[in-house]
């Protein structure tokens, strides 16, 4: 595959990079991440049904429309690398954030939210909100910050990327949407939230609260009716505490294979967005979503994964994740699941706590 400067891994960070698209990637538990680049700009669908038998990186949104696309990367250069020991001098960053403003919008689009459960037009709504960093010394290095997100997030799917579309984003996301594993397929219901120290063993771990296993109960009831109809015979593993980092999940596992004939499209089509990242009934909750929240959650709470590349095929909910603007300025997002017995500041406390995942690569 022929090699440019312009498209290099090294002219990204050097500032010099010139073609129409990059992709960093790291697997989970790998310790090698691959780089793509495409010297033009990437293919842009506005469905989710495009040509699943190409080679490339898929980029979707939260909500596909024309300007929010699905993007496809199709590689013209292609590299794999060692992550990199960390450094016995990283660069640090201090910042200013806008916390304050942040959490009175939140609380005013919370209340919108409970309206809407407590007469029963949504069973859950998942609720996002944004936090806007600007740094001191206006100077942001994306390819060091997903270098240091591998290093700290060894069993999340790692990714950063830039298109003209879609400006620059990082992630470090735990949640598996659809997965290829030899013969089979995997997703997973990634529910419920509890904030743990750093330091806690399993065995520590507090009861999870009636709020948290229903939140659970939803995604895997929901992903469970959906695969019935595209699988040939499908799995489920029993419901158990997931980690990462400071946070806890339910997680339950889905293993299974596909009916002959079933397209990989029609399979997201009916997965995204999971009541994960939106709600019950889903088009209730995505409506109120789009409506309700005052800041578009773009490439947020999309998935995003290699298709075909090097043998690996693997589509993870874009979670955990931040907008690295120009200028040194990024906006950070986050959000939480709502039931009717929601409480504002636990879910204020849950989306800070989500936060740390990206704010910790600033220390």
């Amino acid at each position: 595959m022929e090699s440019n400067c312009s498209i290099s891994e090294q002219a990204v960070e050097e500032g010099k990079f010139q073609g129409g698209a990059y992709v960093f990637y790291r697997l989970p538990y790998e310790r090698t991440y691959t780089y793509i680049s495409r010297k033009n700009e990437p293919e842009a669908f506005t469905s989710a049904l495009f040509p699943y038998t190409e080679t490339g990186v898929v980029i979707a949104p939260f909500h596909i429309t024309k300007e929010t696309p699905l993007l496809f990367v199709a590689p013209d250069h292609i590299s794999r690398n060692d992550v990199p020991a960390e450094p016995e001098t990283a660069d640090t960053y201090s910042y200013k954030d806008d916390e304050g403003v942040q959490r009175n919008i939140y609380h005013t689009e919370f209340k919108k939210a409970m309206q809407r459960l407590l007469y029963g037009k949504c069973r859950k709504m998942v609720l996002s909100r944004r936090l806007h960093l600007t740094l001191d010394n206006g100077i942001m290095k994306p390819v060091q910050l997903f270098h240091k997100a591998c290093r700290l997030y060894p069993g999340c799917y790692v990714t950063l990327w830039w298109t003209e579309k879609t400006g620059c984003w990082l992630a470090a996301t735990p949640e598996e949407l659809l997965v290829k594993e030899d013969a089979h397929w995997k997703t997973m219901a990634l529910a419920g939230t509890m904030h743990i120290d750093e330091s806690e063993e399993e065995k520590a771990y507090p009861e999870w609260s009636l709020k948290n296993r229903e939140e659970q109960k939803y995604v895997s009831t929901y992903l469970d009716r959906q695969l019935r109809a595209v699988t040939e015979s499908r799995s489920i593993s029993a419901t158990y505490p997931s980690r990462t980092g400071n946070l806890i999940h339910l997680r339950t596992d889905f293993t299974f294979t596909l009916k002959e004939g079933s397209d990989i499209g029609y399979v997201l089509k009916r997965l995204h967005p999971t009541p994960a990242v939106c709600g019950i009934p889903r088009e209730t909750a995505r409506r109120a979503i789009l409506e309700d929240e005052s800041t578009p959650r773009k490439y947020y709470a999309g998935f995003t994964g290699p298709l075909n590349m090097e043998d690996a095929t693997g589509l993870y909910v874009s979670l955990r994740c931040m907008n690295i603007l120009n200028d040194g300025e990024a906006e950070l997002y986050a959000g939480g699941g709502l039931l009717k017995n929601s409480e504002f500041q636990n879910e204020w406390d849950e989306t800070c706590h989500k936060m740390q995942a990206m704010l910790r690569l600033f220390r």
